[in-house]
């Protein structure tokens, strides 16, 4: 038990981290797995598969801050696809891409697929 609360530990800091030379976009994809499979109790014990989580990195294409809801279209640059309407939690996060792509910068988003979910930056 005190593992299992160890390992998250470890796992939800290496999250923090800000991407770079030391942290990869792949190094987090793997510890968001691993924070989900422990939160879920999806350890071998238990018989549960771990949850995969689907995570991808996506251009901003365009930002809309209407009464307290931020809602953002993205496209992944691997395909033509985008995802439209993705709803930012974070009134910060939401705020700051604003910022940044209204002085044209390129902003890209951490976005669970599966979930439809915005991650962060």
């Amino acid at each position: 038990d005190m593992l299992h609360d160890s390992v998250l530990g470890v796992a939800e800091d290496l999250m923090k981290l800000p991407e770079g030379k030391l942290v990869t976009i792949k190094a987090k994809k793997t510890a968001l797995k691993w924070c989900d499979a422990l939160s879920a109790g999806g350890d071998k014990t238990s018989g549960e598969a771990p949850v995969e989580v689907a995570v991808s990195v996506m251009l901003v294409v365009d930002i809309s801050i209407e009464a307290k809801k931020a809602k953002v279209t993205l496209m992944d640059e691997s395909n033509p696809e985008t995802m439209e309407e993705l709803e930012i939690s974070d009134r910060g996060l939401a705020s700051s891409v604003r910022a940044c792509f209204d002085e044209g910068q390129e902003v890209r988003l951490e976005v669970d697929i599966s979930a439809k979910k915005v991650l962060g930056l």
